[in-house]
């Protein structure tokens, strides 16, 4: 194999831009270190270099891949003239249209319900100080508080879990009653600013 020198960002990119496809093809245990650097046309040598384990490579892909799933979320989430109801009508719009997302086959395989909540935890994460920002800005605006925004938000992120990991997300019907589950949970925890 000719050896080709490039920016270490641009060849870890492209070890996990391979990783991630070979998983979403074979499935994560079908695939090896070694396949990955062939995929990525480099040694495995090289490849144990950036990422010293497949676990470890995953996670990071899994990481990366969360980014850019939440990157879709972000400009809704951060839009100033968006109401929090119209701002979570599209996310759950956004949600219903997963099955566009590059890995989302892999994601909702058989066996694959464990690598979906790592991604749905990543993805929470992400998002989380985004939606806490899109409830205390609704809360301010309408001359409310909320008793405890990050316990909300907490809850509203993950409380979503088993839902949206489930073999058959998106399910529509289900995301239409997590939707109005989150209205009323959203106005009983509002109250009148002091």
């Amino acid at each position: 194999m000719a050896r080709t020198v490039k920016d270490p960002e641009e060849r870890r990119r492209e070890i996990l831009d391979a990783a991630m496809r070979l998983f979403a093809e074979r499935g994560y245990d079908a695939v090896s270190m070694r396949d990955i650097s062939r995929a990525a046309g480099i040694t495995a040598g090289l490849c144990y270099h950036y990422f010293d384990s497949k676990q470890k490579l995953f996670a990071v892909a899994l990481d990366v891949y969360a980014h850019e799933c939440a990157d879709a979320f972000l400009p809704i989430l951060d839009d100033a003239r968006l109401t929090l109801a119209e701002k979570m009508d599209a996310l759950f719009a956004a949600a219903a249209e997963e099955g566009n997302l590059r890995y989302h086959e892999f994601f909702h395989a058989q066996g694959s319900r464990a690598f979906h909540r790592q991604l749905f935890f990543a993805l929470s994460e992400r998002l989380r100080p985004h939606v806490l920002a899109a409830v205390n800005a609704d809360a301010r605006r309408r001359g409310m508080t909320v008793e405890s925004p990050e316990v909300l938000v907490d809850f509203i992120l993950n409380g979503q879990l088993g839902i949206m990991t489930a073999p058959d997300a998106p399910d529509r019907r289900k995301l239409a009653l997590v939707r109005g589950y989150l209205d009323v949970l959203l106005a009983s925890q509002t109250r009148p600013a002091p």
